[in-house]
C-alpha cells in the first residue's frame, strides 16, 4: 500500500535467528554473572512461595471440616503474612539488582551502536537517515531494556508452571491429564501470534525511526525553511508521518491486546470440565474437599502463568526485533576500509591532484581520474 511506502527495512538489515539473537545478547550479560544468578535464585523463591501458597490455604479449609484450634488459625494467619513480607522483600532485592545489570547492559549495547555509527564513511550517512540511526540507538536499546524486564517474570512462571504441574500431578493425575491435552492448543496459538507480532512489532520500529527522521530533519533545517516560508509543508509532511505511526501501532496493539482473550477463552473450556470432573470425585470422596480447593487454586494459578507466558512471548519479539536492527547497525561494515597511514609532509602551500576518484553512489560519479597540477 502507498501509504505504508518507507517502512521498507534498510538495505545493512538482515534477519538473525532467536537462538542467535539470545547467544549474541547474553554477552553482554556475561561480566554480571554474579548479580544474574542472585536474580535468577530470587525468581526461583517467588515460584516456590507462589505454589506454596494455595497448599497452606488448602490446609485452612480441610480444617474447617473439624474444629481448628486458635493457635492453628495464627500459625495459618503468620505464615501468610511471612509469605507476604518475603516476596516483597525479594522483589524489591529483585529490581534492584535487574535495574543495576540492565543499566550497564543498555549503556554497553548503545556504546557499540554508536561507535559503529561514528566509524562508517560518510557515503554510509548519505545513503541512510540520521534521524533512522539514531531510533534504533536510543529507542531500540530502550525497548530492549523493557523486555528484557519481561524475561525474567516469564522465568519465574516458568518454574512455578513446573512446580504446580507436579502438585496437581500428586492431587489428581486423571485430572492433570486433561490439562496435559490442552497444552499443545495453547502453544500453538503462541508459536502463531509470534510469527505476527515479529512482523507488526518490526514495522512499529521502522515507522518510529521514520517520525524521528523526519523531527530530525525539520529541526535541523528549520532556519532555511523558514526563509523560503516551508512551515506548512513540513507540518504536512510531518502529519503524514505521524498519522502513518498511527494506524501502523493501532495494529501492533490489536495483535498484542488479542492474545490474553483468545488464550482465556481456550482456557475456560477446560478449567470447566475440571471444575466439574473435580466436584464430582470430591462429591464421590475420590478426593477430599481440601484437595479440590488446592488442585483448583493451583490449575487458576498454572493457567495464569501460561498465559502470562504466552502474551509475554508476543512481547519478547519486541524486544528481539530491537535487538536484530542494534546488531545490524553494529554488524554493518564500511565501504572503506583504511589500509595505510602515511604521515603528511612539511607544508609548502601548494596542492596537487591526482588521479583523484570520487562519488556519493553508484549512480552519482563527481569525480573520474581527476588531476590537477600544483597551485
Amino acid at each position: 500500500m502507498a501509504f505504508f511506502r518507507g517502512l521498507d527495512t534498510e538495505a545493512y538489515d538482515r534477519t538473525y535467528t532467536d537462538i542467535e539473537l539470545v547467544q549474541r545478547v547474553s554477552t553482554y550479560f556475561l561480566p554480571h554473572q554474579k548479580k544474574v544468578w542472585v536474580i535468577v535464585g530470587l525468581l526461583s523463591f517467588f515460584a516456590l512461595v507462589g505454589a506454596a501458597q494455595p497448599i497452606v490455604i488448602s490446609r485452612a479449609v480441610e480444617s474447617l471440616e473439624g474444629q481448628p484450634s486458635t493457635q492453628f488459625i495464627i500459625m495459618i494467619v503468620t505464615i501468610m503474612i511471612i509469605f507476604g513480607v518475603s516476596l516483597w522483600g525479594a522483589n524489591w532485592l529483585r529490581r534492584r539488582l535487574l535495574g543495576r545489570v540492565m543499566g550497564d547492559v543498555v549503556t554497553a549495547l548503545r556504546q557499540d551502536a554508536f561507535n559503529a555509527s561514528i566509524n562508517h564513511d560518510m557515503s554510509f550517512f548519505d545513503k541512510f537517515e540520521s534521524g533512522r540511526i539514531i531510533s534504533r540507538i536510543t529507542s531500540d536499546t530502550q525497548e530492549f531494556a523493557t523486555v528484557v524486564q519481561l524475561i525474567t517474570n516469564i522465568v519465574s512462571q516458568l518454574l512455578l508452571v513446573f512446580i504446580l504441574i507436579t502438585v496437581l500431578t500428586i492431587i489428581s493425575w486423571q485430572l492433570t491429564l486433561i490439562i496435559v491435552a490442552m497444552l499443545p492448543v495453547v502453544i500453538a496459538a503462541t508459536v502463531i501470534f509470534r510469527k505476527v507480532a515479529r512482523y507488526v512489532t518490526r514495522r512499529g520500529f521502522q515507522v518510529l525511526a521514520k517520525v524521528n527522521a523526519a523531527i530530525k530533519e525539520a529541526v535541523t533545517g528549520i532556519s532555511i525553511a523558514k526563509n523560503f516560508r516551508q512551515e506548512h509543508a513540513i507540518y504536512q509532511s510531518f502529519s503524514e508521518v505521524n498519522q502513518q505511526s498511527y494506524i501502523v501501532n493501532l495494529q501492533r496493539g490489536l495483535v498484542m491486546a488479542s492474545v490474553f482473550p483468545l488464550l482465556s477463552l481456550i482456557v475456560a473450556g477446560g478449567t470447566a470440565a475440571l471444575l466439574y470432573w473435580g466436584g464430582q470425585a470430591a462429591a464421590n470422596e475420590v478426593i477430599t474437599i481440601g484437595a479440590w480447593y488446592l488442585f483448583m487454586v493451583s490449575i487458576e494459578r498454572f493457567w495464569f502463568s501460561m498465559m502470562n507466558m504466552a502474551a509475554f512471548w508476543s512481547q519478547i519479539q519486541g524486544g528481539l526485533s530491537a535487538a536484530e536492527r542494534i546488531f545490524a547497525l553494529i554488524d554493518t561494515q564500511s565501504n572503506i576500509h583504511q589500509i595505510d597511514n602515511r604521515f603528511v609532509a612539511e607544508l609548502k602551500g601548494e596542492i596537487e591532484f591526482k588521479d583523484i576518484y570520487f562519488r556519493y553512489t553508484d549512480q552519482e560519479q563527481i569525480l573520474e581520474e581527476f588531476s590537477k597540477s600544483k597551485f
